[in-house]
């Protein structure tokens, strides 16, 4: 399996990417894509099953502790990172970083650093069906 991202560029001259709102039928589309995908990523789970990945389910204390800060860093991004775990399996690392508009793209907070989502379909929200047109 393999996946393949592809960003679209705002600004070619600084290389910030574009970041937009989007429609929810717009949502739907690239979902429905995305699940009919053959290369769409996979995760088993705690049965043994194997289902694919819908999203990723972040608690939201976790977040505003990473973005909330008091020591007077300028959080300005959200950070993913892809990891492995010692079992060998992938993870999401999230954390901040400070200055991120900068022409340098500003530096990750490593002192608040976590490894604190949840994969749907095993946490998913009650209405996560109404993307799932396939």
């Amino acid at each position: 399996m393999k996946a393949t991202f592809s960003f679209t560029r705002a600004d070619k001259a600084t290389k910030a990417f574009a970041s937009s709102k989007i429609t929810l039928q717009e949502a739907k589309d690239m979902h429905t894509a995305y699940l009919s995908n053959p290369d769409a990523i996979q995760v088993t789970q705690e049965n043994g099953t194997v289902e694919t990945l819908k999203g990723l389910w972040f608690d939201k204390e976790d977040i505003i502790e990473i973005l909330n800060r008091t020591d007077g860093k300028n959080v300005t991004h959200l950070f993913l990172m892809f990891g492995q775990n010692t079992v060998g399996n992938f993870q999401v690392i999230t954390c901040g970083v400070e200055n991120g508009n900068n022409a340098d793209n500003g530096a990750i907070l490593t002192d608040k650093m976590y490894d604190l989502c949840d994969p749907c379909p095993a946490r998913c929200s009650t209405n996560i069906d109404i993307f799932d047109e396939r």
